[in-house]
């Protein structure tokens, strides 16, 4: 199966990144999520709330 689509670039943390991801421990990356992938975690973590015993 071909498809027409580049494949997407990766990329290292630069400097800053690595610092401020020692500094905190976590990474903002704007736009990396769509907002249907927002709103499907979004739905997940309060389901979570509601019923963690629900989990697997």
């Amino acid at each position: 199966m071909s498809t027409d689509s580049p494949a997407p670039s990766v990329h290292g943390m630069s400097d800053y990144e690595q610092f401020l991801f020692d500094l905190k421990g976590f990474l903002v990356i704007p736009g990396v999520l769509t907002i249907d992938e927002i709103q499907t975690i979004q739905a997940h973590l309060k389901s979570l709330a509601r019923d963690a015993e629900g989990l697997p």
